[in-house]
């Protein structure tokens, strides 16, 4: 007899790897999709933000406004059951993958400002990252591997780290200096975080940016 698997999330189910894109949202997903490995500092991820979250006037009311335009929707596809990886199979799998990254990534990008701020003041003293075990269960609800929530909880904290202190302390908003940050970013994260995530994620020691000017 042929059997048939079933997700569980909330109190709805869905047909394991069968959900389907609305075609509504189709286009907002890729474009989230493809914002989640573009350089923060180029004008394609300017350009794909605008889309995502409309209109912003700062660096701050960016990182909020695509928090909420993403997360909301997100909310309603978990409303339905079909937010986690196990209901999508296939190329939608992999949009839906980068969806939840993002989602998650930035739901928690303002205790990672924290900690980070709170290690450097620390100097070399352990600082304690409480809210780690609800950005993992985060993670696992969305259907990564308890490996894989680790793994990316990790390269979350090196992504905002290096944008941190790039955009900190990096000042000024000529071309020039936006084009510096950009190719920094680049530098230390190669032209593509998904090539950094497959190869050189743990590999962070191993490896030195020397800016000179």
């Amino acid at each position: 007899m042929k059997s048939t698997v079933y997700a569980r999330s909330a109190n709805n189910f869905c047909m394991a790897g069968k959900t389907k894109i609305h075609p509504q949202d189709r286009e907002f997903w890729q474009w989230v999709s493809s914002a989640a490995f573009a350089n923060p500092f180029s004008e394609e991820r300017y350009e794909l933000d605008l889309k995502i979250a409309g209109e912003f006037k700062n660096e701050a009311e960016r990182a909020q406004f695509l928090t909420r335009a993403v997360s909301d929707r997100v909310r309603k596809l978990e409303s339905q059951g079909h937010a986690t990886l196990r209901c999508y199979a296939g190329g939608e799998r992999e949009v839906m993958r980068n969806v939840f990254l993002f989602e998650v990534f930035h739901r928690c990008y303002e205790k990672l400002d924290q900690v980070i701020a709170d290690q450097t003041g620390a100097g070399d003293d352990p600082v304690r990252v409480g809210f780690a075990s609800d950005a993992l269960a985060l993670l696992a609800r969305r259907g990564f591997s308890p490996a894989e929530s680790l793994r990316f909880f990790g390269i979350f904290f090196q992504l905002r780290r290096a944008f941190f202190f790039i955009q900190r302390g990096l000042t000024g908003e000529s071309r020039c200096m936006r084009e510096f940050r950009r190719h920094l970013w680049d530098n230390v994260f190669t032209h593509d975080v998904r090539w950094y995530d497959r190869y050189l994620w743990n590999r962070m020691e191993d490896f030195s940016t020397l800016s000179l000017g």
